[in-house]
Protein backbone atom coordinates (compact mmCIF):
# COMPACT_ATOMS: atom_id res chain seq x y z
CA UNK A 1 0.00 0.00 0.00
CA UNK A 2 1.19 3.70 -0.95
CA UNK A 3 -0.45 6.98 0.52
CA UNK A 4 2.41 8.89 -1.44
CA UNK A 5 2.01 8.23 -5.07
CA UNK A 6 3.98 5.21 -4.74
CA UNK A 7 7.41 6.68 -3.40
CA UNK A 8 7.15 4.76 -0.11
CA UNK A 9 5.26 1.17 0.34
CA UNK A 10 4.02 -0.88 3.34
CA UNK A 11 2.51 -4.19 3.42
CA UNK A 12 -1.38 -4.62 3.59
CA UNK A 13 -2.84 -6.33 6.52
CA UNK A 14 -4.86 -9.86 5.29
CA UNK A 15 -4.45 -12.04 7.69
CA UNK A 16 -7.12 -11.37 9.32
CA UNK A 17 -10.23 -13.24 8.95
CA UNK A 18 -13.43 -14.24 10.67
CA UNK A 19 -12.96 -18.05 10.68
CA UNK A 20 -9.93 -20.27 12.10
CA UNK A 21 -8.32 -23.90 10.38
CA UNK A 22 -7.96 -26.29 12.49
CA UNK A 23 -5.15 -25.21 13.96
CA UNK A 24 -6.87 -21.60 15.29
CA UNK A 25 -5.32 -19.90 12.82
CA UNK A 26 -7.08 -17.28 10.62
CA UNK A 27 -8.43 -18.02 7.49
CA UNK A 28 -8.86 -15.55 5.19
CA UNK A 29 -12.59 -14.80 3.86
CA UNK A 30 -11.31 -13.15 0.86
CA UNK A 31 -8.52 -13.25 -0.87
CA UNK A 32 -7.87 -10.57 -2.91
CA UNK A 33 -7.53 -11.19 -6.96
CA UNK A 34 -7.22 -7.54 -8.17
CA UNK A 35 -6.12 -3.84 -7.01
CA UNK A 36 -7.49 -0.73 -8.84
CA UNK A 37 -6.03 2.64 -7.82
CA UNK A 38 -6.75 5.97 -9.55
CA UNK A 39 -4.20 7.20 -11.56
CA UNK A 40 -4.79 11.26 -10.29
CA UNK A 41 -2.37 11.32 -7.33
CA UNK A 42 -3.83 12.14 -4.45
CA UNK A 43 -7.82 10.99 -4.34
CA UNK A 44 -7.16 8.21 -2.41
CA UNK A 45 -9.08 5.92 -4.40
CA UNK A 46 -8.74 2.24 -4.40
CA UNK A 47 -10.82 -0.66 -5.38
CA UNK A 48 -10.52 -4.06 -5.15
CA UNK A 49 -11.89 -7.57 -5.94
CA UNK A 50 -11.86 -11.18 -4.71
CA UNK A 51 -11.62 -14.89 -6.10
CA UNK A 52 -15.15 -16.09 -5.93
CA UNK A 53 -16.81 -13.06 -5.05
CA UNK A 54 -18.92 -10.51 -7.41
CA UNK A 55 -18.44 -7.79 -4.89
CA UNK A 56 -16.35 -5.11 -5.68
CA UNK A 57 -14.56 -2.93 -2.66
CA UNK A 58 -14.11 0.77 -2.14
CA UNK A 59 -11.34 2.68 -0.25
CA UNK A 60 -11.06 6.12 -0.16
CA UNK A 61 -8.42 6.88 2.04
CA UNK A 62 -5.36 5.17 0.31
CA UNK A 63 -6.80 1.56 1.94
CA UNK A 64 -6.58 2.11 4.80
CA UNK A 65 -10.24 1.28 5.43
CA UNK A 66 -12.46 -0.36 3.08
CA UNK A 67 -16.35 -0.38 2.67
CA UNK A 68 -18.49 -3.20 0.24
CA UNK A 69 -20.33 -1.56 -2.65
CA UNK A 70 -24.07 -2.09 -2.54
CA UNK A 71 -24.91 -2.82 -6.39
CA UNK A 72 -28.29 -3.58 -7.96
CA UNK A 73 -27.70 -6.71 -9.61
CA UNK A 74 -26.32 -10.55 -8.40
CA UNK A 75 -23.07 -10.01 -7.02
CA UNK A 76 -22.70 -13.98 -6.44
CA UNK A 77 -20.93 -14.86 -9.71
CA UNK A 78 -17.53 -14.41 -9.53
CA UNK A 79 -15.81 -10.91 -10.81
CA UNK A 80 -13.17 -11.65 -13.60
CA UNK A 81 -11.67 -7.82 -13.71
CA UNK A 82 -11.95 -4.16 -13.27
CA UNK A 83 -11.49 -1.42 -14.92
CA UNK A 84 -11.42 1.87 -13.85
CA UNK A 85 -12.16 4.69 -16.30
CA UNK A 86 -10.89 8.11 -15.76
CA UNK A 87 -10.62 9.21 -19.42
CA UNK A 88 -13.14 11.77 -18.78
CA UNK A 89 -12.97 15.07 -17.72
CA UNK A 90 -15.69 15.08 -14.91
CA UNK A 91 -16.35 12.12 -14.09
CA UNK A 92 -14.40 8.37 -13.31
CA UNK A 93 -16.74 5.22 -15.02
CA UNK A 94 -16.29 1.83 -13.41
CA UNK A 95 -16.65 -1.10 -15.46
CA UNK A 96 -17.38 -4.39 -13.98
CA UNK A 97 -16.91 -7.99 -15.36
CA UNK A 98 -18.96 -11.34 -13.55
CA UNK A 99 -18.65 -14.47 -15.22
CA UNK A 100 -21.95 -13.44 -16.42
CA UNK A 101 -22.27 -9.90 -17.63
CA UNK A 102 -20.12 -6.78 -17.80
CA UNK A 103 -21.91 -3.79 -15.60
CA UNK A 104 -21.02 -0.22 -15.59
CA UNK A 105 -21.90 2.99 -13.36
CA UNK A 106 -20.10 6.17 -12.72
CA UNK A 107 -18.62 7.01 -9.61
CA UNK A 108 -20.31 7.34 -6.90
CA UNK A 109 -23.48 5.98 -8.48
CA UNK A 110 -23.01 2.39 -7.89
CA UNK A 111 -27.17 2.53 -7.52
CA UNK A 112 -27.02 3.55 -10.98
CA UNK A 113 -25.01 0.60 -12.32
CA UNK A 114 -26.27 -1.30 -15.47
CA UNK A 115 -25.72 -4.21 -17.57
CA UNK A 116 -23.85 -3.64 -20.99
CA UNK A 117 -22.88 -7.29 -21.86
CA UNK A 118 -24.31 -10.42 -20.90
CA UNK A 119 -23.45 -14.09 -21.34
CA UNK A 120 -25.80 -16.98 -22.09
CA UNK A 121 -25.06 -18.59 -18.87
CA UNK A 122 -23.42 -21.35 -20.82
CA UNK A 123 -20.32 -19.52 -22.48
CA UNK A 124 -18.71 -17.35 -19.25
CA UNK A 125 -16.19 -15.07 -18.90
CA UNK A 126 -12.60 -15.71 -17.81
CA UNK A 127 -10.78 -12.31 -17.40
CA UNK A 128 -11.49 -8.67 -18.44
CA UNK A 129 -9.74 -5.25 -19.14
CA UNK A 130 -10.12 -2.24 -19.87
CA UNK A 131 -7.65 0.96 -21.87
CA UNK A 132 -7.77 3.85 -23.02
CA UNK A 133 -6.60 5.38 -26.57
CA UNK A 134 -3.35 7.71 -24.69
CA UNK A 135 -4.62 11.12 -25.07
CA UNK A 136 -8.25 10.19 -26.39
CA UNK A 137 -11.21 10.90 -24.37
CA UNK A 138 -13.33 9.16 -26.79
CA UNK A 139 -12.14 5.63 -27.52
CA UNK A 140 -12.25 3.42 -24.91
CA UNK A 141 -11.65 -0.54 -25.49
CA UNK A 142 -13.10 -3.30 -23.39
CA UNK A 143 -11.72 -6.98 -23.78
CA UNK A 144 -12.57 -10.38 -22.18
CA UNK A 145 -11.95 -13.79 -22.87
CA UNK A 146 -15.05 -16.40 -22.66
CA UNK A 147 -14.48 -19.81 -22.33
CA UNK A 148 -16.16 -20.66 -26.21
CA UNK A 149 -14.20 -22.96 -27.36
CA UNK A 150 -16.17 -23.16 -30.68
CA UNK A 151 -15.52 -19.87 -31.33
CA UNK A 152 -11.20 -21.19 -32.41
CA UNK A 153 -12.52 -24.12 -34.29
CA UNK A 154 -12.20 -24.15 -38.02
CA UNK A 155 -9.43 -24.40 -40.71
CA UNK A 156 -6.66 -21.99 -39.77
CA UNK A 157 -4.22 -21.00 -43.16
Amino acid sequence: RSADGGVTWSPVDITGGSRQDTQGNPVLDLIPMSWYGSLTQGTGIVYCIFFNSGNVYKSSDDGSTWSRLVLPFDTTNPAVGLYLDEGSATARYIYLATSHGIYMWKEGFEGDARQIYSSNGTILLQSFTGARMEGSTGSLMLSFVDNDALACEGDVD
